[in-house]
């Protein structure tokens, strides 16, 4: 999967799209082992873990994919 993130100082959202598929999903949450630096975009490679009871999903970084700059 793809992601490409965006921080504020109150939440973490990022935008999720399975690699082969057009569509996209816009999720807030933490990604274990990732640290965001402000002012840059990421594309990250990672996994989702779901566990049923109680219902939760937790994100883990398997690789940082690229890192930009913006403006």
């Amino acid at each position: 999967m793809e992601m490409f993130m965006n921080s504020s100082k109150f939440m973490m959202s990022f935008i999720w799209r399975e690699i082969g598929d057009n569509s996209k999903k816009i999720i807030v949450a933490e990604i274990d082992g990732f640290n965001y630096d402000e002012g840059y975009q990421y594309k990250l490679n990672i996994s989702e873990k779901v566990q049923a009871e109680p219902y939760d999903v937790n994100y883990l970084l398997l690789e940082i994919l690229s890192k930009e700059e913006i403006d």
